[in-house]
């Protein structure tokens, strides 16, 4: 699939999309329209809606994984960097819309500098509810200097061949576990004070379920297998994942206070733990300013953080076992 002398490849993986692909492509397109020297490969994870009939109506290759592979996210980014050949990889997913302007501002960046490996803009994320949330992905009104490149992100291909591309057995963090490989083989990533995206999604009160089944999560607990086992645990865990700490603090107490309980005549400690789980039941409902609010959420926080747990206890394969065997759906020779 892969072609010569191409500076920009732009890698679009895509599950059951038909509402957003049109629109994805239509700005990618038009944003390409005037440089010769780019391709556009979709990377479809076995669709069963008109995802792939849609993608098929425009100038872009389309391959398939497998039928019984591993698909996330991070499959179809992985197949869609070693099928494509560009300079420069942008990375989008089928339901973003690519705004104008973006990509010549960041290669002009990325040119300037030997160090940086990856750039993003500003993302704005669109609810089906009709609202919005700005600055969803980069944000600031400068250049930044950051520790991740989430949502849609240009690459350097020189930068990952060096560091390794995408892991596709990961479930969820694929780009904060690459992004990490980049920052420990002495690249940079920075976000850039332009408008990059729109991501449509669904109603944020959704995501909780949506992310539960798809896995996320419990990809949360795969990157810090990985990034511990590669030795690339960072301090930038403490903040961005401050809630399963205190989560793992309470399950190591709980545990304790059993332990102490059951073995134990005098079971005043098991009663105080449990007056600090109550307490912290109590506080929850407070900040959500209701009984069932409050529980819901705390039922929540217990969910997520289990699953990540379920996520550590998880082997992930490494890169190279992933098939490359893909289907070749579309070439754009064909058009």
């Amino acid at each position: 699939m892969a072609k010569k002398n191409i500076l920009i490849s732009v890698i679009i993986p895509c599950k059951n999309e038909e509402k957003n692909i049109e629109r994805c492509l239509n700005s990618v397109v038009s944003e390409l329209r005037d440089l010769d020297q780019s391709e556009v490969l979709v990377i479809d994870s076995r669709s069963t809606d008109k995802s792939m009939e849609k993608a098929k109506q425009f100038p872009v290759d389309i391959i398939q994984l497998g039928d019984k592979w591993f698909t996330a996210p991070a499959s179809g980014r992985y197949l869609g960097c070693i099928n494509t050949s560009g300079k420069y990889i942008l990375v989008i997913d089928a339901d973003m819309e690519l705004l104008p302007g973006f990509l010549a501002k960041a290669i002009d960046f990325l040119d300037k500098d030997e160090q940086a490996a990856g750039v993003a803009g500003i993302g704005t994320e669109y609810y089906e509810d009709g609202s919005s949330r700005e600055d969803m992905y980069q944000r600031g009104d400068k250049i930044a200097d950051v520790y991740l490149l989430a949502g849609a992100a240009i690459f350097k291909r020189q930068a990952l061949l060096v560091s390794g591309y995408f892991n596709p057995f990961l479930r969820a963090e694929e780009e904060h576990e690459l992004c990490l490989r980049l920052i420990k083989a002495g690249f940079k990533l920075f976000s850039l004070p332009y408008p990059m995206i729109k991501h449509y999604t669904s109603l944020k009160n959704d995501n909780f379920k949506r992310r539960l089944k798809a896995g996320m999560y419990r990809g949360i607990g795969q990157m810090f297998r990985l990034t511990l086992k590669q030795k690339n645990f960072s301090f930038i865990y403490l903040v961005r994942f401050k809630l399963f700490y205190l989560f793992t603090v309470f399950i190591m107490g709980s545990c304790w206070a059993i332990f102490n309980g059951l073995n134990n005549s005098n079971s005043l400690i098991f009663f105080i733990w449990l007056g600090i789980i109550i307490c912290m039941w109590l506080f929850s409902c407070y900040i959500k300013r209701g009984f069932k609010k409050g529980t819901y959420s705390l039922y929540k926080w217990v969910l997520i953080n289990t699953h990540i747990f379920l996520g550590i206890l998880e082997a992930t394969s490494e890169i190279n076992e992933y098939p490359k065997d893909v289907i070749i759906i579309k070439k754009r020779t064909d058009d």
